[in-house]
C-alpha cells in the first residue's frame, strides 16, 4: 500500500470519528437536558380503581374542614374513655394528662365522651365548642365544654394524614374569652 493511500484513509477515518464524536456529544447534551427537565417536573401518580385517574397532590396548607376533622379525632382520643390513642395525634404532655385523667376516672368508675359541635380558627388560636357526656353507672350527664386548643404542624404520615399534633387543650372558664 502506498503511503499517500494510507494517509488518505487515516484522514477519512479521522473525519468520520470527529463527526461521530460530535453527534454523540450533541445527543448526550440533549438527553442530559431532557432528563434534567423531566426530573424537575411533578411526578404523575395514577390511582388504581374502577376508573384510573391522576391523583391530586396535597399541599401543606390546612383547610378548615381538615382542622375540624383532625380535632374531632384528636379530642376523641384525648377525652373519650373507650378511645384508643393513635401515635402522632397527641403531644407527649397531653398523653400523660390523658393517662392520669383516665386512671382517676377508672377508679371512680366514670366514663366520658366528647362531641365536637363547632371549630373556630382565628389569630389567637383554635376555639372548640364541644359537649361532654359523663356517665356514672346508669346516670348520664351532659355538659357544655368550651375548649381552647393549640395545634402544631408536623409531617403528614400514613398514621396522621392531617399533619397536625394536638399540643395543648385548655377548658375555657365561663365568662372568659
Amino acid at each position: 500500500m502506498k503511503y499517500t493511500v494510507a494517509w488518505s484513509n487515516v484522514i477519512s477515518q479521522n473525519a468520520t470519528l470527529k463527526a461521530v464524536v460530535l453527534v454523540t456529544s450533541a445527543l448526550s447534551l440533549f438527553f442530559g437536558l431532557s432528563l434534567t427537565r423531566l426530573s424537575l417536573k411533578d411526578p404523575l401518580v395514577i390511582e388504581r380503581g374502577c376508573f384510573s385517574s391522576a391523583a391530586a397532590f396535597a399541599d401543606n396548607k390546612r383547610t378548615p374542614q381538615e382542622i375540624e376533622s383532625f380535632l374531632k379525632s384528636a379530642l376523641s382520643q384525648r377525652f373519650d374513655t373507650t378511645a384508643i390513642v393513635q401515635p402522632g395525634f397527641l403531644s407527649p404532655e397531653e398523653e400523660l394528662v390523658r393517662a392520669k385523667e383516665q386512671k382517676e376516672m377508672q377508679i371512680r368508675k366514670i366514663a366520658q365522651r366528647v362531641f365536637v359541635n363547632s371549630v373556630v380558627t382565628d389569630a389567637s388560636g383554635v376555639t372548640v365548642d364541644a359537649d361532654r357526656l359523663i356517665s356514672v353507672g346508669e346516670i348520664l350527664s351532659g355538659f357544655h365544654l368550651p375548649l381552647k386548643v393549640k395545634l402544631e404542624s408536623t409531617a403528614r404520615t400514613l398514621g396522621n394524614p392531617f399533619g397536625l399534633l394536638l399540643q395543648e387543650v385548655a377548658i375555657v372558664a365561663k365568662g372568659s374569652k
